[in-house]
């Protein structure tokens, strides 16, 4: 019957005039009609049709709110937007109906490649602060691991976005600022706040009990005051130092650098001359300043190089 009215003429997407229609495609989600579903898609029936104004939903929408997954995963791998928006009339997100409708908050998503792997990292991102708080109330679990692929736990997203508002909802429902990054270029919540000179949240942290020495992560990781020196913050990094940061903390196995280095080689004179003035004057520090130049020099950074080769503690310098 639907291929011969499709063979008709019949429009594969159209709806009932005023504010209650749906598509063709919307109402087999909402049944469940696989078969019905795979023929309009094969024909081309748009999944990105709109939800009607008044309690409609998109194909995806309906299909979660019956928690048909196998209907979800047809229309998410024809590309379905799982934030598309809801009706403007009493709709609801596709995440918000699978959750009312009694979806398991802290299903983990399995993925070989980085991204979130839950549903309220996925809403963290989003900075979709109803939909956070609606699966922080039915009990998700803020401090769910990262994706060991290269992602971040719902706290260190949060950070990332400088969300201060995201952030104290999280900590205020049990989050661990001290949370393991991804080995995979992740970092702690303090060591992302320092990194992006986020001074504000860099204190926030700190007054939460961050730890300052947290290990910068195996590949690419920093430490807190070696992202810190990189990015050139002398605030952030004065303020790590008072808190008793490491200067000699080691960088991450695979592409790190200390915190001098860092500093020399991105060409942020003023945070290197704060990080020389703390360091130690040992043997190995005049060892260190002398690898440090050249690698300033490598880069480009010709006066940072000359000044670390002139450079001499004394007495003035703290």
């Amino acid at each position: 019957m639907t291929r011969m009215l499709l063979s008709a003429g019949a429009q594969i997407d159209a709806r009932p005039k005023g504010k209650y229609g749906h598509t063709a495609l919307q109402i087999c989600a909402t049944v469940g009609n696989e078969r019905l579903m795979e023929i309009l898609l094969r024909k081309g029936a748009d999944v990105h049709a709109p939800a009607g104004i008044y309690s409609g939903r998109t194909a995806l929408q309906a299909a979660a709110h019956h928690s048909d997954t196998k209907v979800l995963s047809i229309l998410i791998s024809e590309g379905a937007d799982v934030n598309a928006p809801p009706a403007k009339e009493k709709g609801r997100f596709a995440l918000q109906i699978a959750v009312e409708a009694g979806a398991n908050v802290n299903h983990r998503w399995v993925r070989d490649s980085p991204g979130n792997v839950t549903a309220l990292q996925a809403a963290v991102y989003n900075r979709n602060i109803d939909i956070v708080q609606l699966l922080l109330e039915r009990g998700a679990d803020t401090n769910a691991a990262a994706n060991k692929k290269g992602g971040k736990t719902a706290l260190q997203i949060a950070v990332s976005q400088n969300n201060r508002v995201m952030v104290e909802l999280l900590v205020h429902y049990g989050a661990d600022v001290n949370g393991l990054p991804s080995p995979q270029q992740g970092r702690t919540a303090l060591q992302e706040a320092a990194s992006s000179g986020f001074v504000q949240l860099t204190q926030y942290l700190l007054v939460r009990g961050a730890h300052v020495n947290s290990s910068a992560g195996h590949f690419g990781g920093v430490t807190a005051l070696q992202g810190a020196a990189i990015s050139g913050n002398i605030r952030i990094a004065m303020m790590l130092l008072q808190a008793g940061a490491a200067i000699n903390a080691a960088p991450a196995i695979e592409q790190g650098r200390n915190a001098i280095a860092g500093a020399a080689e991105n060409g942020r004179l003023d945070t290197l001359h704060l990080l020389l003035n703390y360091h130690p004057d040992t043997e190995e520090f005049e060892i260190r300043k002398k690898q440090t130049a050249k690698l300033a020099l490598a880069n480009g950074h010709l006066a940072i190089g000359r000044f670390l080769l002139a450079y001499r503690k004394h007495a003035l310098n703290r």
